[in-house]
């Protein structure tokens, strides 16, 4: 049987070299600020530059039993929460693929805004935030670590609305941000979600309280097995949905090289081009040997 010492040696071996699971796993993520509303509130205060103390209360809307299994299809790690009775919040994690960001945050960010009850009066409509921490940024052309968009006149800036609010952190900026930036908060709180070690996030959990409880939480959580489990399970889900995302882009990029190397035969045939213009053609555009073009020449041909 194990003394106490031999316990807390064993326990302090845990938390040291590489978390587990960490903040980007979203289900860690979700389980760990539904756990603390301390450390939800200090990371909503960050996002949203509210102070801490006017953050009174911040209702979690759609609480799940942590360590029970999810289903994939729904969006039930997003935490939607009421922020002061007043706005309505959907926070998520979202390392994986976000060729689809714009759509997505703007459908969730509308669905919380028309959930009225039938025949209740428009002006019942409560602002609406999302709020997401991506990966990378979902414009090939614009890379910004934080950026906030609303409805405005694009002639004036003129806001129509301040109902809606979408947010995005990208975490892949986080090397990038200015002196200035890494003075605040957000950034604190980005910076401990991208830690992959736990001498790391001990050492930021004296930065703050708020960073402080996540980390306790965190530390606490991953000494659940239940929890472990569907981190787990989470973590195969988003790499087989790479891969799967990878081999359809693969066998896409093929099927293109293949339809244009039938055009290009089909389009030379249709001009009286002979067999050894049209190989040489196949042989120059499409890299091939003389035996590949032949063949795929009588293959398309036929």
């Amino acid at each position: 049987m194990k003394t106490n010492q031999q316990k807390r040696e064993n326990y302090n071996q845990k938390m040291c070299g590489k978390i587990p699971y960490g903040f980007t796993n979203d289900y860690m993520f979700r389980a760990v600020f539904q756990k603390n509303e301390r450390a939800l509130k200090g990371l909503l205060s960050a996002v949203l530059g509210i102070p801490r103390e006017e953050i009174i209360s911040c209702e979690i809307t759609n609480p799940i039993i942590l360590g029970n299994a999810i289903d994939d299809k729904t969006c039930i790690l997003d935490i939607r929460l009421l922020l002061n009775y007043g706005k309505k919040v959907n926070l998520e994690m979202q390392i994986g693929n976000i060729g689809n960001w714009p759509k997505r945050s703007l459908y969730y960010t509308c669905n919380m805004y028309v959930d009225l009850h039938s025949g209740e009066d428009y002006t019942n409509t409560l602002p609406c935030i999302h709020i997401g921490f991506i990966n990378s940024s979902p414009f090939s052309d614009y890379h910004e670590f934080f950026s906030k968009y609303q409805l405005i006149n694009s002639e004036n800036g003129h806001v129509y609305s301040g109902d809606f609010t979408l947010i995005m952190i990208q975490l892949d900026q986080l090397e990038c941000v200015s002196e200035e930036t890494k003075k605040s908060d957000i950034y604190r709180w980005t910076k401990l979600f991208m830690a992959t070690e736990w001498e790391e996030v001990l050492k930021m959990a004296e930065e703050s309280e708020e960073l402080k409880e996540a980390v306790v939480t965190l530390r606490n959580l991953t000494e659940d097995e239940q929890v472990k489990l569907q981190c787990m399970a989470r973590q195969r889900y988003e790499a087989d949905r790479k891969s799967i995302f990878m081999s359809g882009e693969e066998k896409g990029r093929k099927e293109g090289r293949l339809e244009g190397i039938r055009a290009l035969i089909l389009d030379n045939l249709e001009e009286k081009k002979t067999e050894e213009q049209i190989v040489e053609k196949l042989m120059k555009r499409f890299t091939l040997s003389q035996k590949e073009a032949e063949e795929l020449l009588c293959k398309y041909a036929e």
